[in-house]
């Protein structure tokens, strides 16, 4: 309950804004750079952000909901007293104890663990390099093995230039995480902005800096690194001090977090066996359960959805991303029967590495493919129901339509239907 109390209250609300915050970046990267090229840079990372996003959110949703954190709680009290009946299981009940001392521990150090995140698949691709080329730097002083150093140099040369106006975006939201992190009043936060808008601090530091180009990268490492000018160097040098210890930290936390979970998964299995199932784990399993409808937004949510969906959505927004269809779509193609299943939504118990998995009905015929669960289920990575959370799987009759009628696949539907 610890663990689950430090996600709701410290740890995934912070990644919410980190992720929100880079989505914004990249929406005014598009509203500056309207450009066909741009829009297609940009969209596959948008549609990737808030599709985490959205799994975060959902998490928080059922942490916030009493009835489902009550629900974990009164398991977590039946555990204990279950384990504290047992002579040779009573000791167990400290590890609870102690995994919740941990949480206490990063509770305390909180979001300012996320104040600089230096990987440049989720932020600058200059403050990426900064941070790299430092780290070079120290390896080389430290007398590092070349091994070692080739790799840093491998890292550093796979940085991918981003468009300039992309690039003061994702520095000013950076610099946004270090603000949420150590609070608008932190001396470091007030060093850094000297009176002014994360914008113009990012502009001035571009303005300052080789790191932005990938052509500029040999020439900055060939230099002194305790005496360069190199705007985006600076504020590293300025910020790690703080967020990495406070990193270390938290990777250490979370070490002995895993450690104690291990051992109190197997007191967890003395007392309960095989009556519950085992966290998911990437390993084969199957899960029953049957399609069913679900209460969704004062209405009800059927169970299948058909090809007339796609049009109606595509339509009510005036075609527009992210319900737009494809050319090949726009029209019905000739002989689609358009009230033809397309989705289905079952109560399966699912979680992020399920999609692609196959749907069986009880004759063991593949009836839909998973694909992903609605916003209900996104709790079940804490705790499972089955009164809304559903799976979601496409239709193997909505399948075989598309392969049939506007992709002309008639050897692979044949194929398919082959028993």
């Amino acid at each position: 309950m610890a663990q689950l109390a430090y996600a709701r209250d410290v740890r995934i609300p912070t990644i919410v804004g980190i992720y929100k915050s880079r989505i914004a970046a990249l929406e005014a990267f598009e509203r500056e750079q309207p450009t066909l090229a741009a829009s297609r840079r940009t969209r596959t990372q948008i549609f990737s952000y808030a599709n985490s996003l959205k799994a975060e959110e959902g998490q928080l949703a059922g942490l916030r909901d009493p009835v489902l954190f009550g629900r974990r709680a009164a398991g977590e009290a039946a555990f204990r007293a279950q384990l504290q009946q047992r002579p040779a299981l009573a000791t167990q009940a400290t590890l609870i104890d102690s995994i919740a001392a941990v949480s206490r521990d990063l509770t305390a150090i909180g979001p300012r663990v996320y104040g600089f995140l230096s990987n440049p698949e989720i932020g600058s691709a200059t403050l990426g390099r900064a941070t790299l080329a430092i780290r070079v730097a120290n390896a080389q002083a430290g007398g590092a093995p070349a091994a070692q150093l080739d790799q840093l140099r491998r890292a550093l040369a796979q940085i991918a230039d981003k468009p300039p106006a992309l690039e003061r975006q994702l520095v000013a939201a950076q610099i946004g995480d270090l603000i949420r992190g150590l609070g608008a009043r932190d001396t470091l936060v007030v060093g850094i902005l000297a009176g002014r808008t994360p914008d113009a601090v990012a502009a001035d530091l571009l303005a300052h800096t080789r790191l932005a180009d990938s052509a500029q990268v040999a020439a900055v490492l060939g230099e002194n690194m305790a005496t360069t000018t190199d705007a985006a160097i600076a504020y590293v040098r300025r910020v790690t001090p703080v967020t990495s210890p406070l990193r270390d930290r938290a990777r250490g936390l979370s070490a002995r977090a895993d450690n104690l979970a291990a051992r109190l998964g197997r007191a967890r299995f003395d007392v309960y066996g095989r009556t519950l199932p085992p966290d998911a784990t990437f390993t084969l399993r199957l899960a029953d359960g049957r399609v069913a409808g679900y209460p969704y937004n004062g209405t009800w949510a059927p169970p299948f959805t058909t090809f007339y969906g796609v049009y109606e959505r595509a339509a009510a927004v005036g075609g527009k991303a992210p319900w737009s269809l494809p050319q090949r779509w726009r029209k019905p193609p000739a002989g689609l029967d358009l009230g033809t299943p397309l989705d289905l939504v079952s109560t399966n118990d699912i979680i992020g590495g399920n999609s692609g998995s196959p749907l069986l009905n009880r004759k063991l015929e593949v009836v839909g493919l998973i694909f992903d669960g609605n916003m209900e289920s996104l709790p079940g990575e804490f705790i499972y129901t089955d009164e809304r959370a559903r799976a979601l799987s496409v239709d193997v009759r909505g399948i075989l339509a598309a392969l049939r009628t506007p992709y002309g696949a008639t050897r692979i539907v044949a194929e398919l239907n082959k028993r």
